[in-house]
């Protein structure tokens, strides 16, 4: 809820909650639209989560490496100073084969090149699910039933999803 409070009731107050009720009216007809074209369902805690997609490396979720005991899947925001400050860990955690650990992401971006560009200046070399459109990020938090940034799913080696942190 968003409450607005105005020293007076005049011309110019009402103009400006018309343009933010519109602009709202236009995000959340982008976010639905966006969610319709998302073909991905959310987790849930002790069930086996079907996700088939492919990450922009070419693996997919299904088949990761199947000897890693564990899978970490991060939902990611560009935007996101907490999962900017995992990187280095998630990095560590995906290339120690000691701890038989994957880390695959999930993001959405408005342009996938520009994701590409940030995954090589942010040093991230776990790979990534890349969803792509101007509201597909907020469209992935609803359609994983998700709040915030950063959101991690750990999931065993048959993809049952033994938590989800955010």
């Amino acid at each position: 809820v968003i409450v607005r409070l105005y020293k007076a009731n005049n011309e110019a107050n009402r103009l400006e909650l018309e343009q933010y009720l519109q602009a709202k009216a236009k995000n959340n007809k982008g976010i639905k639209q966006a969610l319709a074209q998302l073909t991905i369902t959310a987790p849930k805690l002790g069930e086996i989560w079907d996700v088939d997609k492919q990450t922009r490396q070419g693996l997919t979720l299904g088949a990761r490496d199947q000897s890693a005991k564990w899978t970490i899947v991060q939902i990611y925001s560009e935007g996101c100073g907490f999962c900017r400050k995992a990187i280095p860990k998630m990095n560590a955690l995906n290339n120690d084969s000691d701890h038989d650990i994957t880390v695959i992401g999930l993001v959405g971006t408005n342009n996938t090149a520009d994701f590409k560009d940030h995954m090589t200046a942010s040093n991230i070399s776990y790979p990534f699910v890349v969803y792509e459109g101007e509201f597909v990020e907020s469209a992935l938090l609803q359609a994983l039933g998700q709040l915030g940034f950063p959101t991690y799913f750990v999931l065993d080696e048959n993809e049952k999803v033994l938590g989800i942190y955010v």
